[in-house]
């Protein structure tokens, strides 16, 4: 059986972070990568002692208040549906979302996924103590900071409650303190980190929630997340079906090693999560 090519983490130009180009850019260069689905994931972050570094859409070029639901999210559903029409058969386009997810947030997370129909919702962590633990440039003042144990800690009780709160299709970049941590940590962090995080994909499993197999490790010369160690760890705790993304900001970036994440699917018997399911 041909192994379907899809890529469902997909940062279009309504992400700040991401660059400004239409998402059509994003569909013909999945055409010319021989993708079959897509799926865009605007960023969705609503942490109020971060709002004057997240909370902003770029629409039409200019940045608005993510909080003003009604300002962006309709027409991002109603281009991704003329998209969908315009592509047919050729190419499945999908309306998602990444949340930024944060204990005390969920109120806001609710308003926005029971106002609005999303294909696809990513529940990712991307902060520590209101810091961007993704980040290069914030991590570099966090993570010295701290020991593993704290990291940890602090990571796996909220990655806890991010799979708790049913918000979530897939967890997204599971292991994504590794991204700048493993420079300041190095082996301490691979020696103490399946304590913390094992036990987490048993519930990954125990809910039914897929984990996401996030390439874009590769780009700063890391494994994907999660790590392939923890792959195996998923498979033996229960979770039977991963989702992939490149986590792409820009077109070039769009696809980027999905075959190999398809590959480990197939090597450790996950199911792949597409549109048919």
């Amino acid at each position: 059986m041909q192994t379907v090519l899809v890529d469902y983490h997909v940062h279009p130009n309504y992400s700040i972070d991401a660059q400004d180009v239409a998402m059509e850019v994003y569909c013909q260069r999945a055409l010319e990568l021989g993708l079959k689905e897509i799926c865009f994931t605007p960023h969705f972050e609503c942490n109020p002692r971060r709002r004057h570094l997240d909370w902003f859409i770029r629409l039409e070029g200019q940045l608005i208040p993510m909080e003003q639901l009604e300002a962006w999210v309709p027409l991002y559903l109603d281009e991704v549906k003329r998209l969908q029409d315009e592509y047919g058969d050729r190419l499945w386009v999908g309306a998602g979302i990444e949340v930024g997810y944060e204990e005390g947030l969920e109120g806001a997370i609710e308003k926005l996924l029971s106002s609005y129909s999303f294909d696809f919702v990513i529940g990712s962590i991307h902060c520590l103590e209101d810091v961007a633990i993704s980040s290069a440039r914030e991590s570099a003042a966090y993570f010295p900071c701290r020991d593993v144990e704290e990291i940890l800690e602090l990571y796996s009780r909220r990655m806890e409650r991010l799979i708790a709160s049913g918000f979530f299709h897939t967890v997204g970049h599971f292991d994504i303190y590794r991204r700048h941590g493993e420079k300041y940590f190095g082996s301490r962090l691979r020696e103490r980190e399946e304590e913390y995080l094992v036990p987490l994909l048993k519930e990954v499993a125990k809910r039914g929630l897929a984990l996401e197999i996030n390439t874009s490790g590769t780009k700063t010369g890391t494994d994907f997340f999660p790590s392939t160690r923890f792959l195996e760890l998923a498979r033996e705790a229960g979770v039977e079906v991963c989702s992939v993304g490149s986590d792409a900001h820009r077109p070039e970036e769009l696809g980027r090693e999905v075959e190999k994440a398809l590959g480990l699917i197939k090597r450790y018997g996950f199911r792949l999560l597409t549109r048919a399911g």
